[in-house]
């Protein structure tokens, strides 16, 4: 099996957690309407997971998914407490394995714009590997992932805002950016194509 890393989203219930040999919560367990998935805690979230999403929370995880061997792990950049709604039950998709991509002719759609993520050392730690993962998944998710490029860059001159975010072709920057504001201003930027 490949080792590549998927974007993903998935939505589920909180079975339990899985500690390090120290103590501190390091990957919980999820009942996905796929089957039982085990997630990796980011790191900011670890120390009061366990507190504010006990065993049976609903909640939603976008991140990574990639296969070790025969089990599929996932991730995850961000994990937010949600609730259960009508076919909101997203599977964890399982990657299949492919030689090389058949290329068709396309129908090319046209081009929304470029998001730039910072991908300087103080924006990552400050969580730009989060934003990065939650655009990576979203735009994946609406179907845009073709038409709005995610585009890494140096630094943008503010360190200690970050992550810091560009929209293009709007040219709105924003600093201090949350994984939860993703959603909303990919709304603002493109909405014209943004929900399926």
């Amino acid at each position: 099996m490949s080792s590549h890393k998927v974007p993903c989203r998935a939505v589920g219930r909180i079975l339990s957690f899985e500690a390090a040999d120290f103590g501190e919560v390091k990957r919980l367990w999820l009942a996905t309407s796929g089957g039982e998935v085990q997630v990796k805690i980011p790191k900011p979230q670890r120390f009061t997971i366990q507190q504010s999403l006990p065993p049976g929370s609903w909640v939603e995880v976008i991140g990574y998914q990639k296969w070790e061997g025969s089990e599929l792990k996932i991730k995850a950049a961000i994990i937010v407490p949600t609730s259960p709604r009508a076919g909101d039950w997203a599977e964890v998709p399982v990657p299949q394995p492919t030689a090389s991509p058949q290329r068709q002719p396309e129908a090319t759609a046209p081009k929304l714009g470029s998001i730039q993520v910072c991908q300087k050392s103080d924006c990552c730690k400050r969580g730009g590997t989060a934003i990065w993962a939650v655009l990576e998944a979203e735009l994946e998710r609406r179907g845009l992932s073709e038409q709005v490029k995610l585009r890494g860059t140096g630094c943008m001159k503010q360190c200690k805002a970050g992550p810091n975010v560009v929209f293009l072709p709007d040219k709105a920057h924003y600093s201090s950016v949350k994984p939860q504001q993703i959603f909303q201003l990919l709304e603002q930027h493109f909405n014209a194509a943004s929900l399926p």
